[in-house]
């Protein structure tokens, strides 16, 4: 009997005990981090990014120097900490991915996860400070200078950025392009790759009879004179905060092919019509369409032809 109390004791502790991640673990499959896009150890072009955008973390005011960090930058105030990644360690060997952390941090990387538009090479790694409450934000743009560590900001990350993940706000980068992250953050394998060479739009069947699709207040006067372009497909909606930010709008499925070209895909369902934008031979970006059928179809039954020959 006394036997069977102290199990159940200690199961109860257990239960009562908060979880949490090991310090080490620097594992993208753990369930206590929010979903923020692709998995994936490298970073796909052709996915969402999810736009972690800094004005909407809190920052943490009491918490200045958490790593005892020496290096730091002479101002009027002060001096201000100046936070490398590699601080976030213990034992450097050059890379995040192989490197040995500090025992009272906890990393995740987040590959399709851009923070106010940076990191696009890496995308984003989270280190979160146990102790304090607080994390740090970092990764890599490639474009030949060190990228500043953005932080700290209060909270426990995997619920501040939760948090962000649920908002119907939340947006995320297609290319260049601003997608809503709710409706597009899940990968549609129905789309096929397509050559390097990009999407050959001669081989596309015109769609006929479509007018103003887009219902465009400047092609109301004049649909047959009216000339489409990119922008057409976004269009502007204020936040909670009052912000503008230019969209992609409702009822627009858009897929983005990387390379040479860098060509959308603009998908209609409710018309079964679609439209492609990207850059020409003589690299000038083009809209071109409409075009007739399910694109994700189309376009898999022109790869499988061009395979064939």
């Amino acid at each position: 009997m006394r036997l069977r109390v102290l199990v159940v004791l200690a199961l109860s502790g257990l239960i009562l005990l908060p979880i949490q991640v090991k310090a080490q673990d620097k594992k993208s499959d753990d369930k206590t981090w929010p979903y923020l896009g692709s998995a994936g150890k490298g970073v796909d072009e052709r996915r969402p990014l999810f736009l972690i955008e800094s004005e909407r973390l809190e920052k943490a005011l009491n918490v200045s120097n958490p790593l005892a960090v020496t290096r730091c930058i002479p101002t009027e105030q002060g001096c201000i900490v100046w936070l490398h990644s590699q601080d976030f360690f213990s034992e450097w060997k050059g890379y995040m991915d192989t490197s040995v952390l500090r025992p009272d941090v906890i990393m995740h990387h987040y590959p399709h996860a851009l923070v106010d538009r940076h990191y696009r090479s890496t995308g984003t790694y989270v280190f979160y400070l146990l102790k304090h409450n607080v994390f740090y934000l970092s990764g890599d743009c490639a474009m030949g200078h060190g990228d500043v560590v953005a932080g700290p900001f209060a909270g426990d990350p995997r619920l501040v950025l939760k948090k962000l993940a649920d908002d119907p706000d939340a947006v995320a980068e297609l290319g260049m392009l601003l997608v809503p992250f709710q409706i597009h953050d899940a990968t549609d394998e129905a789309w096929p790759a397509i050559p390097g060479s990009g999407i050959d739009i001669g081989k596309l069947e015109r769609a006929q009879g479509v007018v103003n699709p887009l219902a465009l207040d400047r092609c109301r006067a004049s649909s047959d004179q009216c000339v489409m372009n990119m922008e057409d497909f976004s269009s502007t909606r204020k936040n909670k905060s009052g912000k503008e930010t230019s969209v992609l709008r409702p009822g627009v499925i858009a897929h983005y092919y990387p390379g040479l070209r860098q060509q959308y895909v603009f998908y209609l369902p409710t018309q079964n019509i679609f439209y492609v934008a990207g850059f020409n031979p003589e690299l000038r970006r083009i809209l071109s369409g409409p075009f007739a059928g399910d694109p994700r179809l189309v376009l898999k039954k022109l790869t499988a032809a061009a395979m064939a020959k």
